[in-house]
C-alpha cells in the first residue's frame, strides 16, 4: 500500500488498531486501518509557518502516546510550519489540536517516559521545546524552551538535562547546558 512517496515516520496506536505514516512527499499523514492497511484518512499538513505564512509542511516525525498514560493519541510535528499536532484516534473523525509557534524547522523528538511530555528539537532556533500533551485547554503548550550550546540534532534515545530522572542519553550531543552527551 503506498501512501506517499517520501514517507519518513509511522505510528501504531496503542491499541494496535491503526497506523499514521507522516510523509514528506506529498505533505500528509496518513492514517490507515491497522488490519487491512486500508486508508481511513489524509490530513494535509498545511499550516501557518511562526511568521503567518501558509505552506506545505513535511512531517518530521510520528509518535505514539500511551492510552494508558496520558490518552489515545499521535502526535505528529510539521516541520516548516513549526507545529505539533496531537490527533485522537479513539474518535472516528480524528480530531486535531494544534500547538502552533513550537519553532523553526522542526526535526527530531521524544516521549518523556511518562508520556506527559514530547520534547521536540528546533534546529533553526537551536532549542528544545518541551510540550504539555495532555493539555486539553490549548492541545499541549509549551511548557518551556532549553537553549542548547551547540546545534541540535535530536534522535531517537535523545535526552535532556534534568527533565526527569530515567533521562535517556545520546553520545555527542552538545554539552553544558545542552543535551545529554
Amino acid at each position: 500500500m503506498r501512501v506517499g512517496l517520501d514517507s519518513r515516520g509511522l505510528a501504531i496506536s496503542d491499541d494496535g488498531r491503526y497506523v499514521i505514516v507522516g510523509n514528506y512527499i506529498p505533505a500528509t499523514a496518513v492514517i490507515l486501518d491497522a488490519a487491512t492497511l486500508e486508508p481511513l484518512t489524509v490530513i494535509r499538513t498545511e499550516a501557518a509557518d511562526p511568521e503567518g505564512n501558509r505552506v506545505a509542511s513535511r512531517v518530521a516525525i510520528t509518535s505514539d502516546v500511551s492510552e494508558a498514560l496520558v490518552g489515545p493519541y499521535f502526535l505528529i510535528a510539521l516541520k516548516e510550519a513549526g507545529q505539533v499536532w496531537r490527533i485522537d484516534y479513539s474518535q472516528p473523525d480524528f480530531p486535531i489540536r494544534v500547538v502552533q509557534d513550537v519553532g523553526h524547522i522542526l526535526h527530531d523528538a521524544f516521549l518523556s517516559p511518562d508520556n506527559t511530555r514530547f520534547c521536540i528539537a528546533s534546529q533553526r532556533d537551536n532549542w528544545m521545546a518541551v510540550i504539555d500533551v495532555g493539555d486539553d485547554d490549548g492541545g499541549g503548550t509549551d511548557r518551556d524552551r532549553r537553549h542548547a550550546a551547540s546545534r541540535l540534532r535530536r534522535g531517537v534515545g535523545g535526552g535532556w538535562r534534568g527533565l526527569w530522572r530515567d533521562r535517556p542519553r545520546r553520545r555527542g550531543q552538545g554539552h553544558g547546558l545542552g543535551p545529554v552527551g
